[in-house]
């Protein structure tokens, strides 16, 4: 097998990977944007209607009025907290399966007897998993704990700088996780 032929390979299992990928990010994004507010608040004001008979006095309508706007609220928070995370993930294994293919570009440009197809092809199974929920779940958790870890060693050493009056040599940890 030639350089180029292992990579043409390599490309088109890529190009079968990347449109799996898509459609089930494209799934991602449509469950994520399904209208799960509208339908909450919806049902929200229908309970607010079911509740008021034409009888009751305004106070009963005014409370009721404002359970319906409380709910719609902590409703529309909530959605919007779920689908700030579902684009977190989402994120997240775009950025693990770019950095996957970096390291797979850079392997093609070598020598054909250092990177044969076998390599590729475990590369390519990284590749694969590394757009997989499990997967970027487990980078966020990773990345998070990494700097977690770092600013508390940061500031472990910023208060033993302080108390012998030295200057602590430490990285800033404010920076996003995962950098």
């Amino acid at each position: 097998m030639t350089k180029t032929t292992r990579n043409d390979c390599i490309y088109a299992l890529k190009a079968i990977i990347d449109d799996k990928y898509r459609n089930y990010r494209l799934g991602l994004h449509h469950l994520v944007n399904g209208g799960n507010t509208a339908a909450d608040v919806t049902g929200i004001g229908l309970g607010l209607a079911g509740t008021i008979t034409p009888g009751q006095a305004a106070k009963t309508l005014l409370a009721a009025i404002g359970t319906a706007v409380a709910g719609a609220k902590t409703t529309i928070d909530a959605d919007f907290l779920y689908k700030q995370s579902i684009e977190m993930v989402i994120n997240q294994m775009d950025a693990d399966r770019d950095a996957q293919f970096a390291v797979m570009v850079t392997e093609m440009n070598g020598d054909i007897d250092t990177y044969g197809f076998n390599e590729a092809m475990d590369d390519l199974l990284k590749y694969y998993s590394y757009g997989t929920w499990d997967h970027a779940i487990t980078s966020l958790q990773t990345a998070t704990a990494a700097k977690a870890n770092a600013c508390e060693a940061a500031l472990t050493n910023a208060k033993v700088a302080k108390a012998t009056g030295t200057t602590a040599n430490t990285p800033a940890c404010n920076a996003p996780a995962g950098q």
